[in-house]
């Protein structure tokens, strides 16, 4: 769990400086010629440049999450038998087909149960541990282990242990607002541990819900949802799980808007694979992956936050629309969630950055590739960026700044839309519209010596290509061979793209003219 901590962490990020940015909608300018750019802040000639930033955002967890062992002789044991369950211990009873747990303790639960429920309401503000150990759980009519009230619910997988629970297509139960909707529903904090598996089946809508905090420390974990497959409302904070997550809706979701210190996600570590029919992975306000292998197969949208925090790891998407988008942060919820890229425009304030200190990025996005509506920061890692074919979108498609100070960054698509970093940066590129290319075609990029730099295999047709990486040098001549056709290239200069009629930069501030620079119709940001 992570809470006031990360929030602390959060604001920190807040206050650094994307050092030297200037209107993106401008022409270049020389490095003596840069203006300063302060995320959060009001964009001021006059404000100060802070080096460094503090991303050290990582999730806290307690000794009890960290350990999911138990003393056997310390425990209640609740053999499932059907319609019905047999209690060696106290602190529950038996119901019909359900059990209830009204005491702190452990509780090892075996067996299978067919169509009752689990079911944890304790009145005291005390912790609850449930054991499955080959365990096999079904409700027809409700979540099949439901929590009403515990301070802290602590589902632990017993070593070696292949657990199943699911939930019926419909409940007998409102489900609307905080109620159940999920084959495991907890309304409190719920922390899923131990090395075992657990295969989670939501017929109704979600697989995993808390309406708290939702924390999982390594397990295998398989989820088919009808809707959503992990939810924590407040926040999720994962560290060394494997997840393999199937759903109509979100892979992984934090939906709580209204708490400015809440809806989080943080990714310590772990391997998950999504399957989704929504997002990929999605947090109303920050999300940040600290490590781990993520490879979303399918998507609307891959990573979607307010704010976006990658530092390390390896990471692939695909994605019907956007593959990374930053949005959120203009309607009423959220008018006071601080975030680390609103520039104090006149007209439209833009508000949430995305942020890449590290880790492998492949990105292949029908829509945007990478679509920020308020700032990139770049400063290190491997990023490759297949953007869309067709010209109502790009590779990058941002609205405040892009200030790319390292790493490498491939990215290609169309060119109708096409944009490159800001001014700001102080890596340089090469870039070039108008080079035609094909869904397997390769690209290469020769310094002056003819030594290649790089090589890429395209996976898509278009006609825009950006590259940058530390090894290149400000206004040496590069080459381009892309499908056969050799393009002589000076790095930092934009006037390939620029031939084409587009500048390659976002418009700043000044939106009151019919047309953007670079051709962009004066429209709201897209989503």
């Amino acid at each position: 769990m992570i809470k006031n901590k990360l929030y602390i962490s959060l604001l920190s990020v807040c206050l650094v400086t994307l050092t030297g940015c200037a209107d993106a909608g401008q022409t270049y300018k020389t490095s003596t010629d840069k203006e300063s750019f302060v995320p959060g802040k009001e964009k001021s000639a006059s404000v100060s440049t802070t080096e460094g930033i503090d991303t050290d955002l990582k999730g806290e967890y307690s000794d009890k999450a960290l350990d999911s062992s138990y003393h056997e002789k310390d425990v209640t044991i609740i053999t499932l038998n059907g319609k019905t369950a047999q209690l060696d211990g106290s602190g529950a009873k038996v119901r019909g087909s359900s059990v209830y747990i009204t005491k702190k303790g452990t509780y090892i639960l075996r067996g299978t149960l067919d169509d009752g429920q689990i079911i944890v309401d304790i009145k005291e503000s005390e912790n609850v541990q449930l054991v499955l150990d080959n365990a096999d759980i079904s409700c027809s009519f409700g979540s099949a282990i439901q929590v009403i009230n515990v301070k802290n619910l602590y589902l632990a997988l017993a070593d070696r242990s292949v657990n199943f629970v699911s939930d019926g297509k419909s409940y007998k139960e409102d489900t609307s607002g905080d109620n159940p909707n999920a084959a495991i529903f907890s309304q409190e904090d719920l922390v899923i541990n131990g090395s075992g598996t657990l295969n989670v089946t939501g017929n109704y809508r979600d697989g995993i819900t808390s309406k708290d905090d939702l924390t999982i420390v390594e397990g295998n974990i398989y989820v088919s949802a009808v809707d959503d497959a992990l939810v924590g409302k407040d926040s999720v904070t994962l560290k060394n799980p494997v997840l393999d997550l199937s759903c109509g809706g979100d892979g992984i979701k934090s939906s709580n808007k209204k708490d400015t210190k809440k809806g989080f996600i943080v990714i310590d570590s772990g391997k998950i694979s999504i399957n989704a029919g929504d997002d990929g992975i999605h947090s109303e306000i920050v999300l940040v992956v600290n490590d781990g292998k993520i490879d979303i197969k399918e998507s609307k949208e891959g990573l979607e936050s307010l704010n976006i925090v990658i530092n390390d790891g390896d990471i692939s998407i695909a994605a019907s629309d956007d593959g990374i988008n930053v949005s959120g942060g203009n309607d009423s919820a959220s008018q006071d969630v601080p975030v680390w890229g609103r520039d104090g425009g006149v007209d439209t304030p833009v508000d949430g950055a995305l942020v890449v200190n590290g880790g492998n990025i492949a990105v292949n996005g029908d829509g945007d590739g990478i679509d920020s509506n308020g700032d990139i920061l770049i400063t290190d890692g491997n990023i490759t960026v297949a953007g869309p074919s067709g010209d109502g979108n790009g590779a990058f498609d941002y609205n405040g700044r892009f200030q790319l100070d390292g790493g490498t960054v491939f990215a290609y698509g169309s060119q109708g839309m096409a944009q490159i970093c800001s001014d700001c940066s102080s890596q340089t590129f090469i870039t070039a519209s108008g080079i035609s290319f094909n869904s397997g075609d390769k690209a290469a990029i020769y310094n002056s010596s003819g030594t290649k730099e790089a090589s890429y295999m395209l996976e898509k047709q278009g006609e825009f290509i950006f590259y940058s990486s530390g090894s290149l040098e400000k206004d040496k001549i590069y080459t381009l061979e892309c499908s056969g056709i050799k393009t002589e290239i000076t790095a930092g200069d934009a006037s390939l793209v620029q031939a084409m009629g587009r500048t390659g930069k976002h418009p700043g501030p000044d939106r009151h003219s019919d047309t953007m620079p670079g051709g962009r119709p004066d429209v709201p940001p897209q989503n």
